[in-house]
Order: structure tokens, then sequence, then C-alpha cells
């Protein structure tokens, strides 16, 4: 599946996503898989146990998602940090810490 916003223009090939340089992706990832990536941005509930999933941003490229237009400078996120709760206020301060 690709995913891009789509322009009109000379633009249409690159996406507007080419234009940024922090880029996330939100996805639904299995519990069990996140474990691996224990930190302080993220925040497994309880609710979030009895679903088995949770919504969350991906903030780093993974093997399964080389193919995707996530990215980051060097350093904004370290390799525990590749998902995170799925709220837009603490990665906003998040990039905030990393350019002050």
């Amino acid at each position: 599946m690709k995913t891009s916003v789509p322009i009109k223009g000379a633009l249409k090939g690159n996406g507007v996503e080419a234009y940024f340089s922090t880029v996330v992706a939100t996805k639904k990832i299995d519990l069990k898989q996140l474990e691996k990536y224990e930190n302080d941005l993220l925040v497994i509930t309880d609710d979030d146990r009895d679903l088995g999933y949770k919504h969350v941003f991906q903030t780093r490229p993974t093997k399964n998602t080389t193919g995707e237009r996530i990215r980051s400078p060097i350093g904004m996120f370290s390799r525990e940090q590749t998902y995170m709760d799925n709220n837009a206020q603490l990665l906003l301060d998040h990039l905030h810490r990393y350019y002050a």
C-alpha cells in the first residue's frame, strides 16, 4: 500500500511530504510487537491490553516499512522511540525539546 498526499502540477511525482524534514506515519500495531520498543513516549494502557493492539505514530523506518516516506533528523528519535503514542501534542513537545 502506498501512502502519500496527492497534489496537482509539477509536484505530483514527489508528494507534499517530500518538503518536510520530519514525517511520521500512523499505524495499528500488535502489542507483542510494541514490547520491543518500551520508551517514555509509549504508554500501553489496560484498554490497549484488552484490545491487543494500539494506534501509534511510527517515527523511524523499520525493515518492513522501508518503502514508506517516514523520516526525521538523525538523533531525533532513538531506536526505542520507533513507536510512540498517537498523541499529536506529545509529538509536538518532543519536536520542541529536540530543536530547543
